[in-house]
């Protein structure tokens, strides 16, 4: 089987004269001969089985046995009842296996799309040939996830994805800079004017996250959640985050009596652009001292 199987491939790549292509068409032919012999199988064992039927119902017919000229008429009545039944168990597992093809085929396709809605980078060849336990165990994953990110407390933190207005408003109103750091890599022009890397002129830079993680408490409102800011020393906060999706919209004052007392503050900051998250978060410092001193 295997040398078969060779030369198979073998012709392919004799055509195609690369392997990366070869081995796409090798694996859907072995596919295609996997899915579609399944069903030839069960045909193959029905029309089996309706012989015997037929022959079993030419041996009730008395007129009938001098002219029977069946196949199956040299076995007796006990050994075409024992084939019948073994046809009928060899039915049952194939139909049995075609409905797990079919289950198969349509966790395939489940797992394709949760793929493609969470953005996360697959082959598509490699779901062909995956298991069905092993899907089962990545959807389960996926759906465990989501279970975690949408709970309305959470024994662990989850990691959120954040935007610009999210990040202002935590600066703003908790004085808290969700930076993340980054490398920016510096180089050098060699002789012929080649750019290569020189790692001891990489500079160590400051960007907005996209993420931050933290722990649900307890539920507000509808999507308004206490939340424990789980990478700021766990500082509590109030977090906005629509059920069903991975981001976290704004954060609201634990207070809401800041919207009054730093109306001007929030005017002024709120969307401009102009600032960094440093700087906004100054600004709530600020803002905090002069209170206190009032």
């Amino acid at each position: 089987m295997l040398i078969i199987l060779f030369v198979v491939y073998a012709v392919i790549f004799n055509f195609t004269k690369n392997h990366y292509v070869s081995f796409a068409v090798f694996g859907l032919l072995i596919y295609l001969l996997y899915k579609f012999g399944k069903g030839k199988a069960v045909e193959e064992i029905q029309s089996e089985m309706q012989e015997i039927v037929n022959e079993q119902k030419l041996r009730q017919q008395d007129e009938g046995i001098e002219n029977n000229n069946s196949k199956l008429s040299d076995l007796s009545d006990s050994e075409l009842s024992k084939k019948l039944d073994e046809l009928k168990a060899l039915y049952d597992e194939q139909i049995k296996k075609e409905k797990e093809s079919k289950k198969h085929e349509e966790l395939r396709e489940k797992l394709t799309s949760e793929y493609e809605t969470r953005k996360i980078e697959y082959s598509s060849w490699s779901i062909i040939f995956m298991s069905l336990e092993d899907i089962q165990k990545e959807l389960e994953r996926f759906y465990k996830k989501d279970e975690l990110r949408d709970s309305e407390t959470q024994e662990k933190p989850y990691k959120y994805e954040v935007g610009q207005h999210a990040n202002e408003a935590l600066a703003i109103r908790y004085g808290i800079v969700n930076n993340k750091k980054t490398i920016e890599k510096g180089y050098v022009y060699e002789r012929g004017g080649e750019k290569v890397h020189a790692p001891e002129k990489d500079r160590t830079k400051y960007v907005p996250s996209k993420n931050i993680r933290l722990r649900k408490l307890k539920k507000l409102e509808e999507n308004k959640f206490e939340v424990e800011l789980t990478e700021f020393g766990n500082r509590k906060a109030v977090a906005i985050h629509e059920i069903g999706t991975e981001y976290i919209k704004t954060f609201y004052p634990l207070d809401e009596s800041w919207f009054e007392e730093q109306k001007a503050l929030e005017l002024v900051l709120k969307n401009n652009g102009a600032f960094t998250l440093k700087e906004l978060a100054k600004f709530h410092v600020d803002a905090i001292i002069r209170s206190n001193k009032g």
